[in-house]
């Protein structure tokens, strides 16, 4: 097959977005220890995690996409 696989990453930016994502969003699994290490982050602390979370993510499926896409929304 000659087609390009591009891998999105959308990042969690709270708590609240990480339920929502996980409950609303047909397809989207917020694992349950990232729910977790938003739930009582300010709003700096939440800004880390949604770079640190989405860069390990990118390094993890790199290998195996032919792109990149970040969505990042706060």
């Amino acid at each position: 097959m000659d087609a390009k696989i591009l891998g999105g990453i959308i990042s969690v930016v709270s708590y609240r977005n990480a339920c929502f994502m996980n409950n609303e969003i047909s397809g989207i699994v917020v694992a349950d220890e990232i729910i977790e290490l938003y739930k009582e982050a300010d709003k700096e602390k939440t800004a880390q995690l949604a770079v640190t979370i989405s860069t390990q993510i990118a390094r993890k499926i790199a290998d195996y996409v032919d792109g990149l896409l970040f969505n990042y929304t706060i």
